[in-house]
């Protein structure tokens, strides 16, 4: 490994003399690939011998995707779904090179369904198929939006407008024998009515309610997937109902099956506002939208809760901590920090 991360710091040096000296103007030559590969050769050479460690085939994908050979990457991802097929991140790692490089979303779900299909007890294969799922459910429909297209159209306009870059006819995943353990397909799954099932986001709902009853309402891979779903209300305008019709279905599945569980429920409340990455770069009105939906959360939850001292208890450090992030770190006008206060004083009179 060290002889190899010797090569690659060659391989950078003698780029950054050629763009110094030639910038431009300069022409391909030999030099341009014998050094790549030499070095795909001695990846070659070190995975045959430690055929059996995850990390070096890391790293040698790692180094494919750096120089974008994608012959290689094929051939490499599928020794090593050969080789490791019970480890979710051989999966992971595959499908996301489908869907990032190659942008294929029917390769990705194809890995995904198998990689589930190993592993139906894996969470972290559960969690990328629904975000993969939702990621593709969110990128159709601001296409449409984009282009001024409607929702409601006849079944056979909406397979047209499903299809994928690589020129798939068909998108529909069939949550059966063939895409999901064969414990889990016998059970039918619900899906929303309307003149499309898929522009309502029924895929990705289906893969949670497939989730759930194969983790038994696992409280942490719903808090996972509704973050999902607030992370898409709150970046696409297209999906924005829809989400936050899932986020709080999933909130009061949640609250039925743990009555007791007074943080969880706080934390569900607490997801529009958790999910920003930073408080100093979400624009305004980001911000008043999650604090909105975090306010109407609380307000439902300390109507119908068993416990509401232990609510107003997360209420109030919820409340407090976060006027001290906006009065300190916020860099927004005068009249919008009052409107975010004013706000969160209405939170508190939930008490």
């Amino acid at each position: 490994m060290r002889y190899i991360e010797y090569e690659q710091n060659l391989e950078t040096l003698r780029r950054k003399r050629k763009d110094r000296m030639f910038g431009e103007e300069a022409k391909h030559s030999v030099s341009d690939y014998a050094l790549l590969q030499r070095l795909h050769f001695l990846f070659q050479r070190l995975t045959m011998k430690f055929h059996g460690d995850l990390d070096v085939w890391q790293s040698y994908i790692v180094f494919a995707r750096q120089t974008k050979s994608s012959n290689v990457l094929g051939r490499v991802f599928g020794r090593v779904i050969q080789l490791f097929p019970r480890k979710s991140e051989s999966w992971l790692m595959a499908a996301a090179w489908e869907w990032e490089d190659n942008g294929s979303p029917s390769a990705a779900r194809a890995l995904l369904q198998r990689g589930l299909r190993l592993n139906p007890e894996d969470k972290q294969l559960w969690l990328a198929y629904h975000h993969m799922e939702v990621l593709f459910w969110v990128k159709v429909m601001e296409r449409r939006r984009l282009l001024g297209i409607h929702a409601k159209q006849n079944e056979s306009q909406d397979s047209v407008t499903r299809d994928d870059e690589d020129g798939t006819k068909k998108m529909q995943v069939e949550l059966d024998k063939e895409s999901l353990p064969e414990e889990e397909s016998k059970e039918p799954v619900k899906t929303p009515s309307g003149d499309s099932a898929f522009f309502r986001g029924a895929i990705p709902w289906a893969i949670y309610q497939q989730a759930m009853r194969q983790f038994h309402h696992d409280k942490q891979i719903a808090c996972s997937m509704a973050k999902v779903y607030v992370d898409a209300a709150l970046r696409f305008p297209s999906v924005k109902d829809e989400s936050l019709t899932a986020w709080r279905s999933i909130q009061t599945v949640m609250t039925t099956a743990y009555p007791d569980d007074v943080d969880g429920k706080c934390e569900f409340c607490e997801l529009p506002v958790s999910v920003l990455p930073s408080l100093s770069k979400t624009k305004e009105q980001k911000l008043a939208e999650a604090l909105k939906w975090s306010v109407a959360a609380y307000a439902q939850l300390m109507s119908a809760s068993s416990q509401p001292q232990s609510v107003q208890q997360k209420l109030a450090q919820f409340s407090d901590g976060l006027r001290q992030r906006i009065v300190s770190t916020l860099s927004y006008s005068d009249p919008v920090k009052t409107q975010f206060l004013e706000a969160l004083d209405a939170l508190k009179d939930q008490q």
